[in-house]
């Protein structure tokens, strides 16, 4: 059911039974928890509506009892103590026959008479299956008996119409429950522009002509020339057929089964009419020449539709190539894999950290989560020693030729490779820029100098959009589950592709880089630190007299979301990244603003005081920057820099000598941490001694921010397992668990 998520739960002891509620995907809901039962099948889920005027919750319980002679009073009671909500409504087959909803039923079984009394025991719940509705039909006798019943709040069966469905195939009638309640429903994808009828010449035409009628090249003004170029963007896409995508007013319908062939069609329908043919009801008559038929109907029926499916699996996985579809093959391979998909940021609720309630509302959400992402309290303000250097290179009258005009090649080199379709909030798309005539190139080169001339950044490029993505296997109401993607302006990242570039040559070509930092480096990656470590601990291994090698593996806690923005700028100042192009870099990191959106629904904007900009070109070179004066372990040891992966080791025969070599050096980083105002976690950092000994040996005492560094035998770093043995007994089970 591709537009519903399914909330189950399976029978564990026996093959089939088990309950399930399907929640279309545009709904909020929350799964609720349900206690033991012994004799009741249960599941529940709390739905956001509007009821009465009112935001409430709908409280949803699928029931299932197995027999209606061994139901247990107190499993009902449980089931209905659950129900916490004003809004209930406790639905399924409860095999349960009672003279209250059955006028014909003479002997009542159990399940029946515990309903009844709980019914008439409860007033906050109201039986609302119209009397002798007649829900399940005996396929031998075809006669009509009421098991499957809907219990609701008392001004839920005022508002509530029941109607039963045709027979779909088995022996229970679908029941339709219609209740007067407004869902909370919005679109769980944001706004995007529809390309399928652009028509890129007009496009380009129109744009030109919408610059060349104002004075885009007169104005000194930076923000109108931007306005300007932004707006002949928009006005040639209303003039070439390039649209926002509307939203369906309607829940978007499952979409037909690929398996269903008009094979499937006939015979269901062949079934279906030689089952009427058996029922009284229906001017058949109920014989066993009858019953025969309709039975090797029925049974031919499942064969066809079961090899219909098989077919349609088949042909559908012999289709799949990774070359021409590889989305659509990894789709397949994960729903394949992983089965049931769970409920997503979109329409799971949200645990609030304040008040521990489970929120549905969609700007609540989305203020829980811009608060998990908020790393600005506690900050110390800035420097105003170091305000003063970094303004003083700023106005270096030397001249730099970092701030030499963005030529025609460089903007060809930012304009390559524009993959994303994600947007900012200033809603230029990278189609839009791929698309540029040659006039209009020269337009937009015109801009970016004279942003760089006058060091000015749009407020467009200085907001980003965080859309937050659910970590594997983590819960979906928990707000920590959840990476933050940041989504920024299109055309501000071409700028900063630009000047990222400028930036790296200077820093490579001066040799201004930590030499052991082989994270986002030309000719450098993960390879380079996993090779190099290795190799260290087999020296070790191989010498004369063995000796064990201690590794260090660092955490800095969200590393790239609390960098102090000002120790950058004055990193940077300090490497002769001096005059515009410094200032330009201090206007786009300073007085930057986010906001979270789930769907179409924003949280209000927040100040964001540190970090480098998610998403952003720019930002791996610049915090690598700022990593570029972390302490380096004396040789014989290694300090080894992925990124924010820090790794240091050295050789030592036991734990004491460990000690003495190792103390002093993480004493460097706990004051290089301080100074520039990174938190190592210490109980997320490792040590791990690889040796090869037998004995028992004596565990160093090592301490980072004021914390132990906990020791283990194995660890993940960057990609590869990596065991105290050296062995790579867990590296080769995970290889061979992907294969």
């Amino acid at each position: 059911m591709k537009q519903y998520y399914v909330v189950n739960k399976n029978r564990q002891n026996q093959m089939g039974g088990g309950v399930a509620i399907l929640v279309h995907k545009s709904l909020q809901f929350q799964v609720l928890q349900l206690p033991d039962l012994k004799t009741i099948e249960a599941v529940s889920v709390s739905i956001a509506a509007e009821i009465n005027n009112r935001n409430e919750t709908l409280e949803v319980i699928s029931v299932y009892i197995q027999n209606g002679q061994i139901c247990d009073e107190e499993d009902l009671a449980k089931i209905h103590a659950a129900a916490g909500s004003s809004n209930i409504i406790i639905c399924g087959d409860f095999n349960a026959r009672h003279g209250h909803w059955e006028n014909n039923c003479t002997h009542p079984n159990r399940s029946g008479r515990l309903v009844a009394e709980l019914l008439e025991k409860e007033n906050n719940i109201m039986l609302a299956t119209p009397t002798d509705l007649g829900t399940r039909q005996c396929p031998s006798t075809f006669k009509c008996t009421t098991i499957d019943l809907a219990i609701m709040s008392p001004h839920l069966v005022a508002k509530s119409e029941i109607k039963r469905g045709p027979l779909l195939g088995g022996d229970h009638f679908p029941i339709h429950i219609t209740i007067e309640a407004k869902l909370q429903r919005d679109s769980s994808r944001p706004l995007s522009w529809n390309f399928k009828e652009a028509d890129w010449e007009i496009w380009n035409t129109c744009m030109s002509s919408e610059i060349d009628a104002t004075n885009f090249h007169e104005t000194d003004d930076p923000d109108q020339k931007y306005q300007i170029f932004r707006k002949a963007l928009f006005t040639a896409n209303k003039n070439s057929n390039i649209k926002i995508k509307r939203i369906p007013e309607k829940m978007k319908a499952e979409p037909p089964r690929i398996w269903w062939t008009e094979h499937c069609k006939k015979a269901v329908a062949e079934s279906r009419k030689a089952r009427n043919a058996c029922d009284p009801k229906r001017g058949g008559v109920n014989c066993e020449s009858n019953r025969k038929v309709w039975h090797e109907k029925e049974n031919r029926k499942k064969k066809i539709i079961v090899k219909a499916k098989k077919d349609a699996l088949n042909k559908h996985i012999n289709e799949l190539n990774p070359k021409s579809s590889l989305t659509k093959t990894w789709a397949f391979a994960k729903a394949w894999t992983r089965g049931v998909a769970a409920p997503d940021l979109y329409s799971s609720s949200k645990r609030d950290p304040s008040t521990q309630n489970f929120i549905t509302d969609l700007k609540e959400k989305a203020r829980i989560l811009a608060d998990q992402y908020d790393h600005g309290g506690g900050n110390p303000p800035d420097n105003p020693r170091l305000e003063e250097i970094i303004m003083k290179q700023v106005y270096l009258s030397e001249p730099n030729e970092l701030n030499s005009p963005i030529t025609e090649r460089e903007l060809k080199y930012g304009l390559g490779n524009l993959k994303s379709n994600a947007m900012g909030l200033d809603k230029v798309h990278n189609k839009m820029l791929k698309n540029l005539s040659d006039v209009n190139k020269k337009h937009l080169l015109h801009l970016l100098n004279h942003l760089l001339e006058t060091a000015y950044v749009p407020e467009d490029w200085k907001k980003a959009t965080i859309i937050p993505i659910r970590k594997p296997e983590k819960p979906a109401f928990e707000p920590e589950s959840y990476l933050p993607v940041s989504l920024t302006s299109c055309l501000g990242k071409i700028m900063e592709r630009i000047i990222n570039r400028r930036i790296a040559w200077l820093l490579e070509t001066k040799g201004l880089r930590l030499k052991t930092q082989s994270g986002f480096r030309k000719g450098r990656g993960t390879m380079d630190n996993i090779i190099r470590l290795e190799h260290y601990i087999r020296r070790g291994f191989n010498k004369l007299n063995p000796v064990n090698t201690y590794a260090i593996f660092l955490d800095i806690s969200k590393a790239f979301d609390t960098t102090w923005i000002q120790g950058l700028l004055y990193k940077l100042s300090t490497k002769g990244i001096t005059g515009k192009i410094l200032l330009w870099l201090k206007n786009l990191l300073c007085n930057r603003t986010y906001n979270v959106q789930i769907g179409q629904t924003t949280s209000e904007d927040r100040e964001l005081k540190v970090g480098v900009p998610q998403g952003s070109p720019l930002s791996p070179l610049l915090f690598s920057v700022m990593l570029d004066d972390f302490p380096v372990l004396s040789e014989p040891g290694e300090t080894l820099l992925f990124a924010d992966d820090i790794e240091c080791h050295t050789h030592a025969e036991n734990g004491r000598e460990a000690e003495s070599k190792l103390t002093p050096y993480l004493d460097k980083v706990s004051a290089w941490s301080k100074k520039w105002r990174f938190r190592f976690s210490a109980p997320k950092s490792c040590l791990i001694n690889f040796t090869r000994q037998k004995r028992k040996q004596e565990s160093p005492l090592l301490f980072i921010a004021g914390s132990r560094i906990p020791e283990a035998k194995d660890i993940k770093h960057l990609g590869v397992y990596f065991d105290s043995g050296l062995r790579w007994t867990r590296q080769t089970e995970a290889v061979l668990k992907k294969t």
